[in-house]
């Protein structure tokens, strides 16, 4: 709420898909921070212009934190929320409903072959894969 502050909760396009390389590919650290790049210098140059403080609340960023700090020479706050309140607000957005066969085959494929051609229009549909959730 402080008046110079410009914080977008989860702006997009989102960095799921580059957190989800730094998981299953962290050699292909240049093609990660290329793609942060692309995805934020405008958003990031436009609020600097505006005087304001950019704040990335996004959970998809704590796993890229170490990249957002050498990109943006980022400074990081870590606030803590209850378990159980994240829960209960995941139950009633149905984030844990269980999924079709189709919805899990869809998003290996995402995984496996998007993530390297570098789209984002699919980025929130990249859940990571079952060991990581």
């Amino acid at each position: 709420m402080h008046p110079k502050l410009c914080a977008l909760n989860a702006p997009r396009p989102h960095l799921s898909v580059e957190a989800l390389v730094k998981w299953a590919a962290p050699h292909k650290q240049e093609k990660i921070e290329n793609k942060i790049r692309r995805k934020r210098s405008n958003l990031i140059a436009q609020v600097i212009a505006n005087n304001y403080v950019y704040v990335e609340a996004s959970n998809y960023s704590a796993n890229l934190i170490e990249e957002l700090s050498r990109l943006y020479n980022g400074k990081f706050i870590h606030l803590y929320c209850d378990g159980r309140d994240f829960v209960r607000r995941g139950l009633a957005k149905d984030w844990y409903e269980k999924k079709l066969f189709r919805y899990e085959l869809q998003a290996w494929i995402r995984r496996k072959f998007l993530t390297d051609i570098g789209r984002t229009r699919v980025d929130h549909q990249l859940p990571p894969p079952k060991k990581l959730r």
